[in-house]
């Protein structure tokens, strides 16, 4: 995970070489006929938050010299609903004539309005589709044996309130066996992701990878075992589908509306500025990004997979080898069962492919799971905690891989182990945090509901752990006293200590999806103030980050807060001009609102 500025990428999603560029008549590399184009943050341009359409001869009277001589055809704002001033400023252009690009990116990186014009990557995508199978290559799941993934459900099943977004060509969500949540067709701009026919079938069997449905007698399980899929389609219906070229575009609209884990089966060698903007955006909004490591058999730079923040996955056979088509190198940070993977294919059938896009989205599924572990029994891991626990368990496949020693990451994971980790026998999660004659408290655990109906005021529960305690009518705790819960048993041994609950308030109180939280003056130049308003007793943090992702303010870092509204002024003096992020994060989830500072 490193950091490194390059321009643009082929971006190669699935096997041992990349393919030929099949529908381009120019470049290997790029996409022939579109650039990016980064107008200066002093050009005055009106942003529509709304819709990606935009009046060129208006809005961008600069490149009407240049219509006729390169062909310009049509232009598009295709970050409109980034909150990062510098991604809206970012425009996408098409043109005529392909042969000319690199000469047209000189010339609109001279103009005075330009900052930079920069080539799109090209994304490339093939697969070879197989058989069911069991605890063998072909056919088989072989991945859910090696990684001990049943030994892991009996720990916790996954949570659909976590969500891990697949990012690809397009993604069959009303598959039987998946269990998807709405998306977005980034490239058509619509809510639609799904393929317009069966050649779009590579970001399917990444979904089916992480969180095909499992237990439900369709014959296929995944790692994720219950969590969510974010469908997100990056190529447009009418385009090849061995091409994914509006990547970027989804890694971000995923992680604004909510992703928790972003699954990244592409890259290329070289990476880019608007590209690294996203990715660094995404990361910002606390989204953790996995990606392939590439299929070259080769140590090379190759992004996504290696930009900062950015989990590096490479593939392993069912003999824990490293695949002769993987990428490896230092720079790789686990391994992953990525050869002859069945999962889900368009339409509605299953199939097998190979690659280092198998293994990402195994990975991204598997950090899904341990966010579930972290959720239930140890909420106050942070997301990079779950990394670490995933990353740091991996099982160490030296051994089989003598000639790649220190470079396939900390080895192949091991799910069992990385949520025996995330438990850690912490106190038991407490929700929600009162409850009253005729309400209800949950104990929130892995399988089956225990109900209880006692009294009890200032009293001590003890259950066994597993499933979701309800304490259900006649169930009693008296206004403003506290009870305590008790959960036997946690994991391979030990049990979880007492867990105190926040004192009973009078009435129902619901926990809700999101807060009031509004930020004023905006722009601002000596102070912001902070307005929120918190439906329920809440712990609540509010950071204010750079673009670069470093904290510049701590306003609040987990204090508690009683239901009601709050304003908080915040000095800003003495940061440099530019866009920052406030992010409030309480129980209940966080929000994201972009800031401008000025000190003019």
């Amino acid at each position: 995970m490193r950091t490194i500025f390059k321009v643009m990428a082929v971006f190669l999603l699935l096997f041992a070489s990349r393919l030929p560029a099949l529908c381009q008549k120019v470049s290997e590399k790029y996409l022939d006929g579109e650039i990016y184009l980064k107008v200066k943050d002093s050009y005055p341009v009106d942003i529509n938050l709304n819709s990606s359409a935009i009046d060129l001869r208006k809005q961008l009277p600069f490149l009407i010299p240049f219509e006729s001589s390169y062909g310009i055809e049509k232009c598009k704002s295709s970050f409109y609903f980034a909150r990062s001033e510098k991604l809206q400023r970012t425009f996408r252009i098409k043109f005529a004539k392909k042969e000319r690009a690199d000469e047209l990116v000189r010339a609109l990186g001279q103009l005075p309005e330009v900052d930079y014009a920069e080539k799109i990557p090209l994304c490339a995508t093939n697969h070879t589709p197989d058989d069911l199978g069991a605890n063998s290559v072909s056919p088989g799941q072989y991945s859910l044996y090696v990684t001990q993934a049943e030994k892991a459900w009996d720990i916790i099943r996954g949570d659909p309130s976590v969500s891990v977004a697949i990012v690809d060509n397009a993604i069959q969500a009303n598959h039987p066996d998946l269990n998807a949540i709405a998306g977005r067709d980034v490239a058509d701009g619509d809510d639609d992701p799904n393929p317009p026919d069966a050649t779009f079938s590579h970001g399917t069997h990444c979904a089916g990878i992480a969180g095909a449905r499992t237990d439900n007698g369709l014959n296929l399980a995944s790692i994720g075992h219950g969590i969510s899929i974010m469908p997100v389609k990056a190529t447009a219906d009418g385009n090849d589908p061995d091409f994914v070229d509006n990547g970027y575009e989804g890694v971000l609209w995923a992680a604004l509306n909510g992703a928790d884990v972003i699954s990244m089966s592409w890259g290329g060698t070289d990476g880019c500025f608007t590209c690294e903007l996203a990715i660094s955006g995404a990361e910002l909004l606390g989204s953790v990004l996995v990606a392939a490591a590439g299929n070259d058999n080769m140590d090379e730079s190759f992004f996504p997979a290696q930009y900062d923040g950015v989990i590096a996955v490479a593939n392993t056979n069912i003999d824990d080898v490293k695949s002769g088509s993987s990428n490896f190198g230092t720079w790789i940070d686990v391994s992953a069962p990525g050869s002859s993977i069945q999962s889900l294919v368009p339409f509605n059938s299953t199939g097998s492919k190979s690659g280092t896009s198998m293994a990402c989205p195994f990975v991204a599924g598997l950090i899904g799971l341990a966010m579930s572990a972290r959720d239930v029994y140890n909420p106050g891991m942070s997301n990079g905690d779950v990394v670490n626990c995933v990353l740091s368990t991996a099982d160490n496949i030296d051994g089989t891989n003598p000639g790649f020693v220190g470079e396939l990451g900390s080895g192949r994971v091991n799910a069992y182990e990385a949520l025996k980790c995330c438990v850690d026998c912490q106190p038991v999660y407490v929700e929600p945090f009162a409850t009253y004659t005729g309400g209800l408290v949950r104990y929130r655990q892995a399988s089956k509901e225990v109900h209880s109906n006692v009294e009890c005021d200032n009293c001590e529960l003890t259950h066994n752990s597993g499933g979701f305690i309800q304490l259900t009518p006649s169930f009693h705790i008296k206004p403003g006293s506290t009870y305590w819960g008790h959960i036997e048993g946690c994991g391979p041994g030990g049990s979880k200590p007492k867990a105190s609950s926040d004192r009973a308030l009078p009435g129902i109180t619901k926990v809700v999806e999101s807060q009031l939280f509004s930020i004023a003056p905006n722009p601002a130049s000596d102070h912001l103030d902070l307005h929120f308003a918190l439906l329920q007793d809440e712990m609540v943090s509010i950071l204010l980050f750079n673009q670069q992702g470093q904290i510049v303010r701590t306003v609040y870092s987990g204090n508690n807060f009683e239901k009601g509204s709050y304003t908080e002024r915040v000095d800003v003096t003495g940061l440099p001009d530019g866009v920052y992020f406030c992010v409030l994060g309480t129980t209940s989830g966080k929000q994201v609102k972009s800031v401008m500072v000025s000190n003019q």
